[in-house]
């Protein structure tokens, strides 16, 4: 039974929010990143939604998801959807051989007409019969992809028996789509098996447009993450152009390939498109029946680990044995771990920030090797998607001794332990892990306490106060990427 959202909103976190709250309500607006907002009589609510396919504007569903705090607000997370049956026009009837009796001239029967109408014209939920292939079906979640000679298009669903490579005659309405027109009140007469068609090879560029939306293409990438929600297997590739996805429909008990990481790949699949608010594209999805539709072009060794090591300073430099795209291997001592689990390393070259592929129990002086992927930050390079192995246990490397103006200058110490003398400028409020306004000559900074140890003490210090800090040393960068300012993750202020 659905529930509205104010009785949601009004309930207090406990046992029951590891349960998915059923939401019925209509799409107000889209939001980057796959987030969605569902409003009702009582309200609305945001929801994280694992794809867009198959969601109008202003189009009544059925959402379930987990509800989360967090500081925007609460949002259901992990959300899962249906599109709810409206009571508008009806498609037409259809006879026991799966056509319709009442078709008339008016009647779409290529692909082609439909995408040319336009989104206000599609609205109005004109009469489609199409004959051609299905190059994908996803039942539970009520997507179908369909090409004929022509073009291609998304319908609304659910019918349990179509698969993909299915030779089909498809009946429904236009509908105005949250980006292109596609066709709801959909069914499906099955005619036979054929084969895929061939795909449209392609690259983000070619995809930017939106006018291969839909269509059956091939992409390469490298494999970056792998993942499993609701019965589907999420792959996220990267290219030098920028980022894609793949979903694939699996079984639950289906073993994840992550033999897959860091690999790159040939994928084949249907392309669906992730908007934002307003409707616009920002990023591509394939929707790839299953697993078969990617090939691997070139593999990873059967030990990740056993690849060649790189100094920590010379990550994102260049290296002509090294593959555009891959991973790199960095090992070091673990000198600090942030809340959201972020870590930084550190070894005799340098030191580097670390953001891990998923949870782990990576402790401060465990000596660590990093597989992660160079990624461009605000002043030095970072490991993305991080695949961690504890090596040993060691000791925290001594801090080298530098003024603000030295770090500033020098612009080396990004990501390394360091020590600094500096005096206390303000109060420091009371706070779990507060931030402290620090003064070193002309050169204002913060430090930021990661525990709670010695926090109630820096609330009592007056401003003025000389303090011995030691901490890992984040350096911003300006509109060049020359240090504009710098701050400490610190553990605690040594004297």
């Amino acid at each position: 039974m659905a529930v509205e959202n104010s009785p949601v909103l009004s309930r207090e976190l406990g046992a029951w929010t590891n349960s998915p709250v059923h939401i019925n309500g209509t799409v107000a607006g889209y939001k980057p990143n796959n987030v969605i907002e569902i409003k009702d009589a009582t309200g609305s609510i945001r929801a994280h939604v694992l794809h867009l396919g198959g969601i109008r504007l202003n189009g009544r569903v059925d959402l379930w998801g987990f509800l989360t705090l967090t500081a925007d607000g609460p949002v259901l997370r992990d959300a899962y959807f249906e599109a709810a049956r409206t009571a508008t026009r009806t498609a037409p009837p259809a006879d026991s051989r799966g056509s319709s009796a009442l078709l008339t001239q008016n009647t779409f029967t290529k692909v082609s007409d439909i995408t040319r109408l336009g989104r206000a014209k599609a609205g109005q939920h004109l009469p489609a019969r199409l004959v051609g292939v299905v190059t994908y079906a996803d039942p539970e979640w009520r997507t179908v992809f369909f090409q004929d000679q022509g073009g291609a298009i998304y319908a609304d669903c659910s019918q349990k028996d179509v698969r993909a490579g299915q030779w089909v005659q498809l009946t429904g309405q236009t509908d105005a789509g949250g980006f292109a027109p596609q066709l709801v009140n959909c069914t499906i007469k099955i005619l036979g098996m054929t084969n895929l068609p061939v795909a449209t090879q392609s690259d983000l560029e070619d995809l930017a447009s939106g006018h291969l939306d839909a269509r059956w293409v091939e992409m390469q990438g490298v494999v970056r993450r792998v993942s499993q929600e609701w019965g589907h297997v999420n792959l996220t590739l990267t290219t030098p152009k920028g980022r894609f996805r793949v979903i694939v429909p699996t079984a639950d008990s289906q073993p994840l390939p992550l033999q897959l990481i860091d690999a790159l790949v040939s994928v084949q699949g249907a392309c669906g498109s992730e908007l934002n608010a307003r409707g616009q594209l920002i990023g591509v999805m394939l929707h790839a029946p299953s697993l078969e539709q990617i090939r691997v072009v070139e593999g990873v060794p059967p030990d990740p680990f056993g690849v060649r090591g790189t100094p920590i300073a010379t990550v994102s430099t260049l290296d002509p044995e090294r593959l555009t795209g891959r991973r790199v291997k960095v090992g070091g001592t673990v000198t600090m771990t942030t809340q959201n689990g972020d870590l930084f390393i550190q070894d005799n070259s340098g030191g580097i920030l670390v953001t891990p592929q998923e949870n782990h129990r990576i402790r401060e002086r465990d000596v660590v090797e990093v597989l992660g992927f160079p990624a461009v930050g605000d002043f030095s390079p970072y490991l993305e998607e991080g695949t961690l192995r504890v090596t040993g246990k060691g000791t925290l490397p001594e801090p080298k001794k530098l003024t603000a103006e030295q770090i500033m200058t020098r612009g080396t110490n990004d990501g390394q332990r360091v020590q600094i003398e500096a005096q206390l400028v303000q109060t420091v409020a009371r706070s779990a892990r507060p931030k402290v306004v620090l003064q070193d000559g002309a050169i204002l900074f913060t430090a930021h306490l990661t525990r709670t140890l010695g926090a109630d003490r820096l609330s009592e210090l007056p401003p003025g106060s000389v303090l011995r800090l030691e901490g890992v040393c984040v350096i911003q960068g300006g509109e060049n990427h020359e240090p504009a300012s710098f701050r400490l993750l610190i553990a605690h202020a040594a004297h």
